[in-house]
């Protein structure tokens, strides 16, 4: 019976992509010509790999999106926070300075004007 349980299981979450062989889900844009939307897809599947605990292939993902889009603050944060997991302090500590270099440089609209106007760039709300 449990055996049966744990098949109606697998099935019903197969579509999600969560028991696919290799672990990981496709990612939209990954080779995507145009390279904001191949920097945000990296990104992506960075912050993917890095919450599946794959620290190193989590960094070389960041470290692509951050050469695509050098200005990408929230993926320079997670390098860091990967390279802080992985007990790479003072690698991390440049990336932490520079991450919210770039936050601070990112200015939003005025408040009386539509989300749309206000809130523009790499965000990774926006990204998700």
């Amino acid at each position: 019976d449990l055996l049966a349980k744990q098949g109606f299981l697998r099935s019903a979450l197969a579509g999600v992509g969560l028991w696919r062989k290799g672990g990981a889900p496709d990612i939209p844009g990954i080779d995507d010509p145009d390279p904001d939307r191949q920097g945000q897809a990296l990104f992506r599947r960075g912050r993917l790999r890095m919450r599946t605990g794959d620290l190193e292939a989590a960094v070389k993902d960041f470290d692509r999106a951050i050469e695509l889009l050098p200005d990408f603050a929230d993926a320079v944060a997670s390098r860091a926070e990967c390279l802080d997991m992985m007990g790479r302090i003072e690698a991390a500590r440049p990336d932490y300075a520079r991450a919210r270099r770039l936050w601070a440089e990112h200015r939003t609209g005025a408040p009386d004007r539509s989300y749309v106007w206000r809130a523009q760039g790499r965000l990774s709300f926006e990204v998700e």
